[in-house]
């Protein structure tokens, strides 16, 4: 088959790190995979590196008018202290875009004969709509929902109202809708499909092999891999770590991910040598197996199934988890066990002194984490990237 995924960028994130596997195991089984990034100017260098040569990447560049460039300059100016016009004329600027994308999209798979398209991310899900929308097409158009249709905290009336409608139309142009979680759903609700939506755990491949490094400088390593943004956690798991530190435990916390954030906090507690501040990497998963364990401390609201969880458990790492979305059930043993503790959610902020308990509790109980390690890989064996790319595979033939 000939199938085009899309994205709005390759920044690194879990929606985009899944989209990108998905694509190289596609190409792997001999179908021809294209990526399509809409913005391409904004990405990651270290994902883009991990996409397979057999897949081709296609940027699509929007090229406006001299004086098209200068109107919309000229409207922003004049309307960014006023928020209702400014979003009018935003909306006007986003209606050329999705007709010029939809202009491209069709002479691109014209030429490449496609035969599915499947969008990743809202923004993704919305242009390719407006694709479907301006006249049939013999692709299937297939969304994958990682979390955005949720994510409604700190959204204007009027915004709300706006996301409403694309959503909408998204709805009644897609043919399939691939959920993660039940409480992906919950946006569908009252909504009429074309097909009922699909359940499809993510895939990951286990590598054959990882280099193990233990730290001979700590008795215990914690890690904590996402992007470096505000409500990921990062700071609440410095405090925590100084906190395990002050009880006479000799650890360290590996902090993978970068950005402005990662920058503000470096400078607050760079001067302490137990916080290592690692930035951004290519190989995500040699930096997990120097962990003794896996943090995830998100108390993101839209968070559904962390990528970040999977390569903690495909390590053998246990988690120390945010209670939200299926990290409960990703951590969770065929036999109902967890690999790992959970923490209370809060959209105001994980407690920094239950982190600090369920650290301690590993520090003193070997026996627990050593036990915790082994369900770790019992847990990860629900994430089988063959079953995953197998049951997309029947949705694009379908």
């Amino acid at each position: 088959m000939n199938i085009l995924l899309v994205l709005p960028s390759l920044l690194i994130g879990g929606a985009e790190v899944f989209a990108v596997r998905l694509a190289n195991k596609l190409a792997e089984r001999n179908h021809r995979v294209f990526l399509l990034m809409l913005s391409p100017d904004v990405q990651s260098d270290l994902l883009a590196e991990r996409v397979f040569p057999q897949v081709r990447i296609v940027n699509f560049r929007e090229k406006l008018s001299l004086g098209q460039t200068i109107l919309f300059k000229t409207l922003y100016t004049l309307t960014q202290r006023h928020v209702a016009w400014y979003e009018k004329v935003l909306f006007e600027r986003k209606k050329i875009k999705a007709k010029k994308l939809s202009d491209f999209l069709e002479k691109f798979c014209r030429e490449e004969n496609i035969h599915a398209i499947n969008s990743h991310l809202s923004l993704a899900d919305w242009s390719v709509a407006h694709y479907f929308w301006v006249k049939p097409r013999k692709q299937k158009f297939i969304v994958s929902m990682h979390g955005c249709y949720n994510r409604k905290e700190r959204q204007t009336e009027q915004l709300l109202q706006r996301l409403e409608r694309n959503n909408d139309k998204v709805f009644q142009a897609v043919d399939h809708i691939v959920l993660l979680t039940p409480k992906n759903a919950i946006p569908l609700q009252n909504v009429s499909l074309k097909n009922a939506p699909l359940y499809i755990p993510l895939g990951f491949e286990k590598p054959s092999s990882l280099p193990l490094k233990k730290s001979s400088e700590y008795d215990m390593t914690f890690g904590l891999v996402s992007r470096a943004v505000e409500r990921k956690g990062w700071e609440e798991a410095i405090m925590a770590t100084i906190q395990v530190r002050n009880a006479g435990v000799n650890c360290r916390l590996m902090l993978v991910g970068a950005g402005e954030y990662q920058e503000r906090l470096m400078e607050k507690f760079g001067h302490l040598d137990f916080i290592q501040f690692v930035g951004a990497s290519a190989q995500v998963l040699n930096w997990v197996n120097q962990f003794d364990l896996g943090l995830f401390t998100s108390y993101i609201e839209s968070e559904s199934y962390p990528n970040t969880v999977i390569e903690y458990l495909a390590c053998g790492k246990p988690v120390i988890g945010t209670d939200i979305g299926e990290v409960k059930n990703m951590i969770s043993t065929p036999d109902g066990q967890l690999a790992g503790q959970l923490l209370t959610y809060d959209p105001l902020g994980i407690s920094v002194e239950e982190l600090a308990d369920c650290l301690l509790r590993y520090a003193r109980e070997e026996k627990l984490l050593q036990e915790h390690s082994t369900l770790a890989e019992d847990a990860f064996r629900k994430f089988d990237m063959n079953q995953c790319v197998a049951a997309y595979e029947a949705i694009y033939q379908s």
